[in-house]
């Protein structure tokens, strides 16, 4: 046995059979049992042996305020420093009884115990171990740069993406030339947490021949073996973290799942088009001098389905995406945003052949930018979009509205491409309520699926579509419960079957999102509410109708679907209610519009109004605009005012420019109706624009004794009622003042006896002295003399 003193220990014990060196105290159980150590067991007691010591772990509680220094180190005596000749600060390798390894600094403390092992509790959390033996040896290795570092969130299970990406940022603030080992955990703080992640893999720097001279002569000819779980690694400034989540595997497969293309409907052309000019530059071999990255906007009102087309496209090809929306990017901090963008673009470059998608792309570049911050990441994404030359990456920017988008980011070479999601039409929405349906236990025909798609969702999107899938679920659902309580049944649960019911139900429970703005209640009239005016149905079948089912007959003769038509006449003649069976006979989205809606006291607003209405009808198109009471917005233009001031003059303007002006009204049709047609701007009467004028006069015998008919299906009537003497009495009325007859002898009935069960002849003739015919005879000679002008 040999004594050893050093300055600052006290006496130490070396054995010389095993040369183990140990506490004096300890000294006679190591030579009767212990000699030499078996290190394939616990050590009772701690001992250095082969310039390794084996101790027991104690947390350091420092009441000193750099907290974050003694995270970062080992503190042992400096008689162990000394003993296993290791230099303060060099890197020691800390490995547990659970196997778990970390690297950290060794650094002195005034406690000159052998077995004085302390790490904050910090630190043993990296080291998943709280108490029991540890091993403590010098690092002979040098560490490997470390170039990608993929982390497995462990502590909590999961956490927002906004947290994942500044986490991220903080990684190689906290960690920069840290050593760390695969399989290490990591614990930092986070805004009061303690987030805790594995680290799964790490892959380093290789040594290239060009940068052997700039690297130190040890690191030449290291050879880098990445499965190697011994190997040690350093953090250096440009190290990239990834980091996932513990469900992020599930969440990916969920992904690939949910966002599938057969789910799609309705937009085969556009996928098949999106495909060609991705496949294009992903999927194709250039030469290094061609430009072939490639940028496609996809724009369309909410809820055509712009994202899950993208995600979808994603999942197809299979390739890395990098993904940027707006809260990721915007930062407090001068210059973090277009930092945060040159990185994003720069890891879609390193994983080319790559996707980079662009959530609310208007969101970056608006083409009124107010801030100087949205001016600094419009030029930022403008740089890095020029950089993707040369680059299989493709750039996928989604928006709602495309003029909201500066015109520099359209240029070729940025998006080169423009694709939109359009409303679809009636076709397309049985295709996608068909596929939605196969989602759920349902009971519905095919015959009534049909009639929902093609007459009860004017202006549905797809996602109206599913909403209304999904009320149709809930309420079949909850009729289940129901009838399972009333009859006292506890049974396993039992899948929702969706009846014919249930999804007329809950499509009268969505609000289309195509219309919302300017979407009337369709009203519920038909050809047969209206008595009489056979010609004027049969001249709206061919207006309407004719250009939808029979296209072939019309272009075979050369013919073009009207434009626009005008009715006029006295008022009271049904025009409106004649616009109103339009809108439920032609199967079309109906939007309509009253002149007073149009007019604003702010200069440009008015016209605004004309065209957002005309954009609108082409995007539900096909579709019509009814203008009630046209010669309020279209009066006569007096010819001395050239100055353009008057904001009736340039509603009538933008009127016009929308009815034959450069782009063309596909579909859609104009209904205008007035009791005045010869006030109304002889412009708007020339063909190409009002081309079919329909006088609604007042109503002859016949249509008097139609809507008499009518209004008898409602009223009973006594037998002394004669009605073909009624409709010779009720000559030169309108009809709606033949109702108003109507109306005021059942009135007249109920005042004499509120138990009357029938409507006599003497209430109708009280009622008719009541109501006379109010149309004046000055009125009727204007249509007269209008119809011969024309």
């Amino acid at each position: 046995m040999t004594s050893i003193r050093y300055k600052c220990i006290s006496a130490w014990k070396k054995c010389n059979s095993c040369q183990t060196i140990l506490d004096e105290h300890d000294f006679n159980l190591h030579t009767s049992v212990h000699c030499p150590p078996d290190l394939k067991i616990e050590w009772s007691y701690g001992h250095i042996y082969e310039k390794k010591l084996f101790s027991f772990l104690k947390i350091f509680e420092s009441r000193d305020k750099n907290e974050m220094f003694f995270n970062d180190v080992i503190q042992v005596s400096l008689t162990i420093a000394q003993l296993c000749d290791i230099p303060i600060g060099d890197p020691v390798l800390i490995t547990a009884k659970n196997n778990r390894s970390i690297v950290k600094p060794l650094w002195p403390i005034k406690d000159n115990l052998l077995s004085s092992v302390f790490l904050t509790k910090q630190s043993l959390g990296e080291l998943d171990c709280f108490e029991g033996p540890v091993e403590i040896k010098k690092v002979e290795k040098p560490p490997v740069p470390a170039k990608n570092i993929v982390l497995k969130l462990i502590k909590p299970e999961s956490m927002s993406e906004t947290q994942i990406t500044e986490i991220s940022f903080m990684l190689s603030a906290n960690f920069n030339n840290k050593i760390i080992l695969c399989g290490q955990y990591l614990v930092f703080s986070f805004y009061g947490q303690r987030p805790k992640f594995k680290i799964i893999s790490i892959a380093a720097h290789r040594v290239s021949e060009n940068s052997i001279d700039n690297i130190t002569e040890h690191l030449k000819n290291i050879e880098l073996d990445e499965n190697e779980n011994d190997t040690l690694y350093q953090i250096l400034p440009n190290t990239k973290w990834e980091i996932k989540t513990s469900r992020s595997e599930e969440n990916k497969k969920e992904c690939c799942e949910k966002y599938c293309l057969s789910k799609l409907g309705g937009i085969d052309k556009i996928i098949c088009d999106l495909k060609d000019k991705m496949y294009y530059v992903l999927a194709s071999d250039f030469n290094t001098e061609q430009n072939v990255s490639c940028g496609i906007i996809i724009h369309g009102i909410s809820g055509t389905g712009k994202t899950y087309l993208a995600k979808a496209m994603i999942n197809l090809t299979k390739l890395p995406v990098v993904y940027i929306y707006s809260w990721q990017i915007f930062s407090k901090y001068f210059g973090e945003a277009e930092n945060r963008i040159k990185q994003l673009f720069e890891e879609a470059i390193k994983k080319a052949p790559s996707i980079i998608l662009i959530d609310e792309l208007d969101s970056f570049c608006p083409s009124k930018s107010s801030s100087d911050q949205e001016k600094r990441v419009f030029y930022a994404l403008l740089s890095m979009l020029d950089k993707l030359n040369n680059f299989k990456v493709v750039v996928i920017g989604i928006t709602r509205q495309l003029d909201s988008i500066e015109s520099a980011l359209k240029k070729p070479r940025r998006f080169d491409y423009e694709i939109e999601i359009p409303v679809p039409d009636a076709n397309a929405r049985v295709e996608i309520l068909k596929r939605l349906l196969m989602s759920y236990v349902h009971e519905v025909s095919d015959e009534i699926i049909i009639h929902l798609g093609q007459s009860a969702s004017h202006g549905f999107v797809g996602s109206d579509l599913s909403l209304a899938c999904v009320l149709a679920n809930t309420q079949a659902a909850n009729n289940t419960t129901i009838n399972r309580e009333i009859n006292n049944e506890h049974g396993d649960y039992k899948c929702p079957v969706i009846t014919e019911d249930n999804l007329i139900w809950a499509f009268t429970q969505v609000k289309p999102s195509a219309m919302r703005e300017i979407l009337i209640e369709t009203p519920n009239v038909k050809w047969s509410d209206i008595g009489g005016q056979e010609e004027l149905k049969q001249k709206f079948k061919q207006v309407l109708e004719w250009p939808r089912e029979h296209p072939k007959a019309l272009a075979r003769l050369g013919l073009d679907p009207l434009r626009g038509i005008l009715l006029f006449g006295p008022p009271g003649c049904s025009k409106t209610m004649i616009a109103k069976a339009v809108a439920t006979e032609s199967k079309l989205n109906f939007i309509s519009i009253k002149g007073a809606e149009l007019f604003s006291k702010w200069v440009g607003e008015s016209e605004k109004a004309v065209r957002e209405v005309f954009r609108k009808a082409k995007i539900v198109s096909p579709s019509v605009i009814f203008f009630d009471e046209i010669d309020a917005i279209s009066s006569e233009r007096e010819a001395d005012n050239t100055s353009g001031s008057n904001v009736q003059e340039r509603v009538l303007s933008q009127l016009l420019t929308e009815l034959d002006g450069i782009e063309p009204l596909n579909n859609v049709t104009v209904i205008a109706a007035t009791n005045r047609p010869d006030r109304i701007d002889s412009a708007l009467l020339r063909p190409g624009r009002l081309d079919c004028k329909l006088y609604v006069p007042l109503p002859t015998f016949n249509t008097r004794m139609a809507i008499l008919h009518l209004q008898f299906m409602k009223t009973p009537i006594d037998d002394d009622v004669d009605i073909e003497t009624l409709t010779n009495l009720t000559e030169g009325y309108s009809g709606a003042e033949v109702i108003a007859v109507c109306h005021e002898a059942a009135m007249k009935a109920l005042q004499e006896n509120l138990s009357s069960e029938k409507v006599n002849r003497s209430h109708f003739e009280y009622a008719l002295s009541i109501v006379q015919p109010r149309t004046p005879t000055k009125l009727l000679k204007i249509y007269d003399s209008f119809i011969k002008n024309e």
